[in-house]
């Protein structure tokens, strides 16, 4: 078994050399037709051919498909629009309040717009872009940090974990099963990632993606959530026919 980078999204793409006569394959997660590595010529994309079909033909229908989703458009922005407008007019009076003891006048609850000691949260850390490279994101929806503060991100769906350094720098990235929703992740202080997909959690080594083993409990429609604890257990949603149940696991 051999494993190259994917020129086009960097995930790790693995195959048997005398498995593929035709010296071809697609790439897991962004399904790149790629050609494999040979005599020493790093792996590459396949280009793919446009055919170009009756261009005065395609080009009147691309008009009359745009005006078919434009004109409804335009209608129903003009009509929310002209009912938010009459909303928000008849709401401005009561988002705007004063304060008794100051007489600053700031938002429904007296609070400073843009103060920052009004403020939830700040922002001390961002990184990533949109896309499908090494360290783009796509649909991330699970973080988890673990005791060196290395990041954990995993996309909802196509499979992928990446990890990042306390810094927001990328590391590595290993994928799960791509054909199903990535439901919940979460990270021990000792970089063990549990991960909930198909109803199990499965444990995964951080640094290199390699599984170690699945949760064990009971029967039912499985698992859809899970969390660590500081003492390195865990806290799990679970599910069957007619319950919703709050599962606990010591370390």
């Amino acid at each position: 078994m051999q494993t190259f980078d994917c020129p086009k999204c960097g995930a790790p793409v693995s195959y048997e050399p005398n498995a593929f006569g035709s010296g071809t394959m697609k790439c897991a997660y962004c399904q790149s037709q790629l050609a494999l590595p040979h005599h020493g010529q790093p792996a590459r994309i396949i280009s793919s051919i446009d055919i170009n079909v009756g261009p005065q033909v395609a080009a009147t229908a691309k008009k009359a498909a745009w005006l078919a989703i434009i004109i409804p458009l335009l209608i129903v922005v003009l009509i929310v629009g002209g009912v938010l407008a009459g909303v928000f007019g008849a709401l401005a009076p009561l988002m705007r309040s004063t304060n008794p003891a100051t007489g600053s006048s700031g938002g429904p609850f007296g609070a400073k717009s843009g103060d920052p000691a009004d403020a939830f949260a700040r922002e001390v850390l961002k990184f990533g872009s949109e896309g499908i490279g090494p360290g783009m994101m796509t649909d991330a929806r699970s973080i988890g940090i673990d005791g060196q503060g290395n990041i954990y991100v995993g996309e909802y769906l196509g499979g992928r974990v990446q990890v990042f350094d306390a810094n927001g720098t990328f590391k590595t990235q290993w994928m799960v099963d791509r054909k199903m929703p990535l439901r919940a992740l979460a990270v021990d202080r000792k970089g063990t990632v549990y991960i909930a997909q198909h109803g199990t959690i499965t444990r995964y080594d951080g640094q290199t993606g390699s599984p170690a083993g699945e949760i064990q409990y009971g029967s039912g429609f499985g698992f859809d959530d899970v969390k660590t604890t500081p003492d390195g257990g865990l806290i799990t949603a679970w599910i069957r026919a007619g319950e919703d149940n709050i599962v606990r696991f010591d370390a």
